[in-house]
Parts: C-alpha cells; structure tokens; sequence
C-alpha cells in the first residue's frame, strides 16, 4: 500500500512518538496507583512518590509500561489492518521503538546493571536480565513485521517512518532531560 509522504506524515510522527511514551509512562502510573503507590508521572519516567507501597506494587507497576505499549501495538495493528488508516502507522512503528532503543543498552551490556523495565522486571523473576527484553521486543517487531507485510507498506515509507521516528524519539528525550521532565 502506498503513501505519499507529505509534511503532516512528519508531524504524525514526532506526535506519535509523544504520544506512545506517555501511555507506556501512563501504564506505569496507573498501575502503580491501583497497587497502591502514590505515584507521579512525566514523559519519560513514572515514579513513586517515596517509594513503592510494597515490594508488588513495585513489580506491577514496573510491568505496566511495557504492557501498556504491547496493547497500544496489538490495537493499532488491528485497527490498520482492519480499517487501513495508514495515517496511523507511525504509532504502530513508535511503540517498537520505544522500546527497542532504551533496551539496546541491555543487549550492548548484558551482565551489568541496567535501568529499564524489561531487565528489571526479569531480574524481580529470577530470570536472566535480557529474558523479557527479548520477549517484549520479539512481540513488537513480530507485529510490527506482520502488520507492513499485510499492508505491503513499501521500504520506502518504512525507512522514512523508522529513522524519523528514532530522530523524534532523539528529541523529544533530549528535550524532557533539558527540561528536567
């Protein structure tokens, strides 16, 4: 299926990346709240207020950022497949991304102690660090793969859409950090 790339594909894509990072961050907060954690929540980072109700509200709350961005892939899949508002794509695109980026530090150190969600949540589990990691992104690049083949979205509009979409992701996090979000 072929787009045509205008300017507003552009702008659909830095909002899409804005918009995933505060729903994976909102999965945090919302879980986190409903384990009953005071939490407080920016673009880039949910945390608790203090600490953690308990040791659960800790792990579930950390759990709810990637879960968060697996529903939003698994929706907007659907919705594309379904309905083809191809417009929609770059959140599709986005929410791998908002992953596989801040988890490309835990494969580049496998071992050490990283701070992102899906290694920590693996170390809460006994498991391996890079266990989750590698299930949460399988999954995205696994729907994300299926969801442009069934579309027969053109290497083109792909390439475009994954390098600005690492480009928005680049600032928008250079941003939250210069603003101390």
């Amino acid at each position: 299926m072929e787009q045509k790339i205008t300017w507003t594909y552009f702008v659909i894509i830095f909002v899409s990346m804005i918009l995933t990072l505060l729903f994976h961050e909102f999965g945090h907060f919302i879980l986190g709240v409903i384990s009953g954690s005071q939490m407080k929540m920016n673009l880039i980072r949910a945390v608790p207020i203090g600490e953690y109700h308990s040791s659960v509200s800790g792990f579930v709350s950390s759990m709810g950022g990637p879960l968060f961005t697996l529903l939003q892939s698994f929706l907007i899949a659907y919705i594309l497949l379904k309905y083809k508002i191809i417009q929609l794509y770059p959140f599709l695109i986005a929410g791998l991304l908002a992953r596989l980026i801040p988890n490309i530090n835990v494969f580049i150190n496998y071992g050490t102690i990283v701070h992102e969600d899906e290694p920590n949540l693996s170390l809460l589990m006994g498991l391996p660090s890079i266990t989750v990691s590698l299930i949460i992104i399988g999954l995205l690049i696994g729907i994300t793969f299926y969801t442009s083949y069934k579309l027969k979205m053109s290497n083109k509009i792909v390439l475009i859409t994954i390098g600005s979409a690492i480009i928005s992701f680049m600032i928008i996090f250079r941003i939250s950090t210069l603003l101390d979000f």
